[in-house]
């Protein structure tokens, strides 16, 4: 490879580095934690086995 088109290559490079970094400083950071949810409806199925309380609601 020439020198110019080892430039071109670093140049293309930094060019999707700079891209990379401005599109992961624009996403912004998310409000809430999944672990923020736990226990906030602790007795939601009453015991229930999750499978058995999807086939209820599919039956109703």
């Amino acid at each position: 490879m020439t020198l110019v088109e080892q430039m071109q290559v670093l140049e293309h490079l930094v060019k999707q580095m700079k891209q990379s970094v401005e599109a992961v400083a624009v996403t912004p950071k998310p409000k809430y934690k999944v672990t923020d949810f736990y226990g906030i409806a602790p007795n939601l199925l009453e015991g229930m086995d999750a499978q058995e309380w999807v086939n209820q609601l599919r039956d109703e």
